[in-house]
């Protein structure tokens, strides 16, 4: 399990840097700070979230309260080993004598700085004045050294708190927000988020593409548009033997970090050799027939972090390998199931660390002979041989946000006549394949009980029904 920090030791290390006279900034992101930057009027909260500096923090919601919104925000900061939590300073500030400057609403004047040694007060009017006040504390104050600046202003105080800093750094300056203005968090939980010095965020996507061009466009749509943005995104092109080829418009391609075009049908496993060139921590390789939900990125990272393993949004419990795959369990997209799920293997997207990647091109040739089927068991089949278990992470049955695979898309897509698993002849090198990989030894999750194979089963038929019963 990834190692975590815990918002109480984080307050008492920035009241600490406070009482000692550190200078430092700290700007607060939350969610009107994510729905402003948005707009375009707004812009320039994006170039506060780009601020850098070695004493610059980053207060973004944490992990236990608001995931999607932490996953979104850490995922945008270059520097993340400054992440911390955005409700270090609510409600009263710091009892702690210092020299302060206050900027705020006029209504909050008095409002929790009983300790402070306020020299001025500077109100905030508005949203559209903010330009017009920075101006007036820099010439009134720009020069100023080894003075608090605490910023009230509402969801543009992280926009002032950076233009203060960049003229002036030798100041500390606190995005503050009163007690009021915090939602969503669990005030009885010491809450956490995972340390920012030991875990890695950066995650490549690979794109595959074959017959079905027309899921091109909207795969790339919800990759960029993930809570966990992607670091880089590439497209590995298979060639079609035949009397014709796929082109794609340059505005398309123009959107990857790097395409790859084979000249010849290589079949199913190249794209998994591809993705080795990654440079992130994590891959995930996606099929040309899956559009994912905007957080699925962040559903399986977060699981990773919890156990690690490779994920992927349908996994596939095997009940009889003599009889694959008449004798099987699914879960994931088809058959939601609300927990992580323990599986033999995965198909439609693989998320996983760069490095597993190498277990399924080990001594794997009689394997790579089935072109067209079996990269998807050969990779769970040697990553267990390594200690790396599979699992399909959790698919609430009512939160698509979450899946691997929107439904509408998958069924649309999965179904098309180009599908590889809608070919006979695949079919029967899927049956064959999973005889040899049980001939060699493969150890079914069915056969050990703290997979909890039957409660998988049961409760992705209960979350299927749900679906039904609900319409959706």
């Amino acid at each position: 399990m990834q190692e975590k920090i815990y918002l109480t030791s984080e307050i008492e290390k920035f009241t600490s840097k406070i009482r000692s006279g550190e200078n430092f900034a700290f700007l607060r992101f939350d969610d009107a700070e994510r729905l402003l930057m948005n707009d375009t009027e707004f812009a320039f909260l994006r170039d506060a979230l780009n601020l850098e500096g070695e004493n610059v923090y980053y207060g973004i919601p944490c992990a236990c309260c608001n995931r999607e919104n932490y996953y979104w925000y850490i995922s945008r900061i270059r520097n993340k080993k400054n992440v911390t939590f955005e409700n270090i300073f609510t409600s009263n500030f710091p009892q702690i004598k210092r020299d302060a400057v206050i900027i705020t609403n006029e209504t909050e004047k008095n409002d929790g700085f009983a300790s402070l040694n306020v020299l001025k007060y500077f109100f905030a009017d508005d949203c559209t004045n903010m330009g017009g006040l920075i101006e007036r504390v820099i010439n009134d104050l720009g020069h100023v050294k080894n003075i608090l600046f605490v910023i009230s202003a509402g969801a543009v105080s992280a926009a002032i708190t950076a233009e203060l800093y960049r003229n002036n750094p030798e100041n500390c300056y606190i995005d503050f927000v009163p007690s009021t203005d915090i939602h969503g968090h669990d005030t009885k939980r010491d809450c956490w988020i995972f340390s920012p010095e030991s875990t890695r965020f950066d995650v490549s996507v690979v794109l595959s593409a074959y017959k079905k061009p027309e899921a091109l466009s909207e795969q790339i749509e919800a990759v960029k548009n993930q809570t966990l943005k992607p670091r880089e995104i590439f497209l590995f092109q298979d060639g079609i033997n035949g009397d014709y080829e796929i082109r794609f418009k340059p505005e398309i391609i123009s959107q990857f970090t790097g395409t790859f075009t084979s000249p010849s049908n290589v079949g199913v496993w190249e794209r998994f050799r591809y993705a080795m060139k990654a440079a992130s921590e994590y891959v995930c390789i996606f099929d040309d027939d899956t559009i994912p939900g905007k957080r699925w990125l962040e559903n399986c990272h977060f699981n990773a972090q919890l156990e690690d393993g490779i994920y992927g949004t349908i996994g596939i419990i095997v009940r009889d390998p003599d009889n694959y795959p008449k004798k099987c369990w699914r879960t994931g997209w088809r058959r939601p199931y609300a927990k992580t799920a323990r599986v033999d293997f995965v198909g439609h997207s693989w998320f996983l660390r760069r490095e597993y990647l190498g277990f399924m091109f080990d001594g794997t040739e009689k394997y790579q002979r089935f072109k067209t089927a079996g990269e998807d068991m050969c990779l769970s089949f040697k990553a267990l041989e390594n200690g790396v278990k599979t699992f399909v992470p959790p698919h609430p049955y009512n939160d698509t946000d979450l899946w691997g695979s929107l439904p509408e898309c998958g069924m649309k897509y999965g179904n098309d006549r180009n599908a590889v698993s809608m070919n006979d002849s695949n079919i029967n090198a899927m049956s064959e394949m999973m005889r040899v990989f049980s001939s060699d030894g493969w150890k079914f999750c069915i056969n050990e009980p703290e997979s909890h194979s039957l409660r998988v089963y049961l409760g992705s038929k209960l979350g299927y029904y749900m679906r039904k019963l609900r319409g959706l």
